[in-house]
């Protein structure tokens, strides 16, 4: 095992189910965070979705912006 320094915003939700969604869309980054998050949305839980747009401002903006943008049934 390798242990690596991530920014703390990343470690949002680590014990967490929605933590997955937090670390997919880090690996994502800028140029295809509306890719995965689009693909999150079709298989994760609502309640999920709810539970990163109520820490939004723990993200980055490209993160932030991303989940107001996409995530606008919720």
């Amino acid at each position: 095992m390798q242990l690596q320094h991530v920014p703390s915003w990343q470690l949002a939700f680590a014990n967490e189910r929605v933590g997955e969604c937090v670390r997919a869309l880090a690996w994502a980054g800028p140029e295809r965070v509306d890719e995965v998050l689009a693909q999150l949305e079709a298989k994760i839980p609502l309640s999920d979705l709810k539970k990163l747009l109520q820490r939004v401002s723990l993200f980055p903006s490209w993160v932030a912006n991303a989940l107001t943008r996409s995530v606008h049934y919720v």
